[in-house]
């Protein structure tokens, strides 16, 4: 690790914090199927089980998708097969409930074990639903491509302090340095999220795995964006994660 000459007093302490991390990469494509990694487009869903709703039962819309046989080994704790997806609702707070981040109403995390059901291929029933309110635009659909990485602690999760001291944090010049180097603002699977605002979670959150996040980023002619360039986050408990138990899944979103 090549550290800049204000950080090289701290080395050892921001190695102590490395954490391996899936690097999610999005590029346009015309051979994205329904089972496939991506961002937007439709969903595969088992033909003869009842579509995610809202509790105003509009249909939910498909953010991503992940097919885990498709992504590096190097996370112990994430599955090997099977397809994970995130479903929000199309309104003002894209389905997040700030009260009950955890509870899935407005949003939901589904897993399938398999995908050799029979899949649903009428998504018509989805034309109806707005993209205004929604942080993909209309029709965006981007295939996913993985890297294993790895990235010190992020400079706005909620233990930096514990970690660093405020005297750190109270330092612009350090915080400045820091940011550019683990901002953690990118899409990926584990390692340590990134905020524009702040860490929802604190010292007592059970939720101390990242699932799942989710950039703005202008991928070619389709672009991702959360509020004000914003960027929305996922996160389980590890037990719940090595369980495949996704009834617990924490969502946030901010922007600037």
């Amino acid at each position: 690790m090549i550290l800049p000459a204000i950080l090289q007093s701290f080395e050892s302490q921001i190695q102590e914090t490395l954490k391996p991390y899936i690097k999610i990469s999005l590029k346009e494509s015309e051979n994205i199927s329904l089972t496939n990694s991506k961002v937007g487009g439709h969903p595969y869903w088992p033909v003869n089980e009842p579509y995610p709703v809202s509790p105003e039962h509009e249909p939910l819309r498909l953010l991503a998708q992940i097919n885990f046989s498709e992504i590096p080994q190097g996370i112990e704790e994430l599955p090997t097969t099977g397809l994970l997806q995130f479903f929000l609702a199309s309104d003002d707070l894209y389905g997040m409930d700030f009260d009950e981040p955890a509870t899935q109403e407005g949003f939901r995390v589904v897993y399938h074990e398999t995908t050799e059901a029979t899949a649903l291929d009428d998504f018509s029933f989805l034309d109806a639903i707005s993209y205004d309110e929604f942080p993909l635009g209309e029709g965006l659909e981007l295939a996913m491509s993985f890297d294993i990485k790895e990235a010190a602690m992020s400079s706005e999760t909620y233990d930096f302090d514990a970690h660093f001291g405020e005297e750190f944090r109270e330092n612009d010049d350090l915080m400045e340095a820091y940011y550019e180097l683990f901002s953690g603002l990118e899409h990926r699977i584990g390692g340590y999220p990134g905020f524009t605002q702040f860490d929802p979670r604190d010292d007592d959150t059970p939720f101390d795995f990242l699932l799942f996040q989710l950039d703005s980023e202008t991928v070619g002619s389709q672009e991702i964006l959360w509020g004000d360039v914003g960027i929305g986050n996922f996160f389980i408990n590890t037990d719940d994660l090595k369980q495949k138990n996704f009834s617990h899944v924490l969502y946030n979103w901010d922007c600037g």
